[in-house]
């Protein structure tokens, strides 16, 4: 049951004296130093697994964060880089806001048509183009339709960030011509930069 794993709490690094050599017992770390070490112990329904300190379950990769002399702060999460989630490489982990993991879910390697939000429908037979959004806490999709063209939903999802997302206005720029700019402001309202 994942809901007892403390998710939030930044882990003090003093709590994890004594538990070093019993967390890394738990690690397969035979892929070397650029790879995978995953863990071997138990794992949540969604494979992120998790280490007891104390009287408290905490997830295992945040461990690894905090043994490898890493500072988690306050509101911001662990983002697998290697889309792996028993994966607790330190190295393999970026620290991030909720939004901007909610936002990095959806280009993995999955993904097949190479653009972020963008994929293919068999029954449609047609490119779809969607948001996966994180507001309030709460995540979500915006849809934004169907599309002839695997570039023409990577447009949308482009014009659908460069107006509700100011600080992502990179996200899918080089995508975007002046019209496109224009044209999401439109749609979308906000202000065109």
């Amino acid at each position: 049951m994942t809901s007892n794993i403390d998710r939030a709490t930044p882990l003090d690094p003093g709590a994890l004296a004594g538990s070093e050599a019993r967390f890394w017992a738990k690690v397969d770390r035979s892929a070397g130093p650029d790879g995978c070490w995953l863990w071997t112990a138990h794992t949540v329904s969604i494979g992120y697994g998790h280490f007891k300190l104390g009287a408290t379950m905490v997830l295992a990769h945040r461990v690894a964060w905090v043994l490898d002399g890493r500072v988690l702060h306050r509101g911001m999460v662990l983002d697998h880089t290697c889309e792996t989630p028993a994966c607790v490489n330190p190295h393999h982990l970026v620290e991030v806001t909720q939004r901007q993991n909610v936002r990095s879910c959806g280009m993995n390697r999955r993904n097949t048509s190479g653009f972020r939000g963008v994929s293919w429908d068999k029954r449609e037979r047609r490119w779809k183009a969607s948001v996966k959004t994180a507001e309030g806490g709460r995540s979500g999709f915006v849809w934004l339709g169907y599309h002839p063209s695997r570039e023409a939903a990577a447009r949308a999802v482009a014009m659908w960030w460069w107006v509700h997302e100011p600080g992502a206005r990179n996200v899918g720029i080089e995508l975007l011509s002046e019209a496109d700019k224009l044209a999401a402001v439109d749609r979308w309202g906000g202000e065109a930069a």
